[in-house]
């Protein structure tokens, strides 16, 4: 497996994880224990945020593996807005994503942190 395939292959699993984390929101009012997986998804996310000062574990694998393939198919801005930009020419500034991501993930964390207790 080339490293290209490797970086191709994390792109895949974070567009499922990220997935998963669209989803959870719905999920945690119809699927009476999904607030375990949204709790796993969001302390996961949040640890990677601060261990990783503010970047993703995932991006930084994809890069680590685009670098050794070809360094100049690496990026610096996120995943989100990296493919959103390049896939589908949709460009707004960094403070937007990071607002709307945040968001997201602290009031899935807060819901789901509801039901457990």
């Amino acid at each position: 497996m080339t490293y290209e395939q490797k970086a191709d292959f994390v792109v895949w699993g974070h567009i499922f994880y990220i997935f998963i984390v669209i989803i959870s929101l719905p999920f945690l009012f119809l699927i009476s224990w999904w607030y375990k997986v949204a709790l796993v998804l969001t302390t996961s996310t949040f640890l990677s945020w601060i261990i990783l000062r503010g970047y993703c574990w995932i991006t930084k694998l994809e890069n680590k593996f685009r670098k050794k393939h070809n360094p100049s198919s690496a990026y610096t801005e996120g995943f989100i807005q990296h493919y959103l930009t390049n896939t589908f020419r949709v460009s707004f500034p960094s403070f937007i994503f990071v607002v709307i991501l945040d968001s997201y993930i602290f009031l899935l964390f807060f819901i789901a942190l509801k039901q457990a207790l």
